[in-house]
């Protein structure tokens, strides 16, 4: 995969939550991780059947706010269908990993702890 391809993931899958958050960052809070670190998504992949990785964040945005899922991210994603389907690991590792290039390429400006 490459940054024209995610570009063009992350536009048919515009309706997912989470991926309106990775679309328009200035318009949603960042979660404060303490010591001047914070988070977003924090995104991974899982296998979820033969031939279908799916990525979704373990951060959710619900009730206009961020909620770590943690361990049970996987599960919600499920549930809510707040993920991408991929037919093959490669491409899911390789989205879950660089989604924030598209911050840096299309010049999106994530806000700071306490701003939206």
């Amino acid at each position: 995969m490459d940054y024209e391809t995610l570009k063009n993931v992350l536009n048919e899958n515009q309706g997912k939550n989470f991926v309106r958050r990775i679309l328009n960052p200035e318009a949603y809070p960042v979660m404060d991780l303490g010591k001047g670190e914070i988070a977003t998504h924090q995104m991974e992949y899982s296998e979820a059947g033969p031939n279908k990785f799916i990525v979704y964040p373990r951060i959710a945005y619900e009730n206009k706010e961020l909620k770590n899922y943690g361990d049970d991210a996987f599960d919600r994603a499920l549930k809510s269908k707040d993920y991408i389907s991929f037919d093959n690991e490669a491409d899911a590792e390789y989205f879950s990993k660089n989604y924030k290039e598209y911050w840096d390429k299309e010049k999106k400006v994530l806000p700071t702890v306490g701003e939206k």
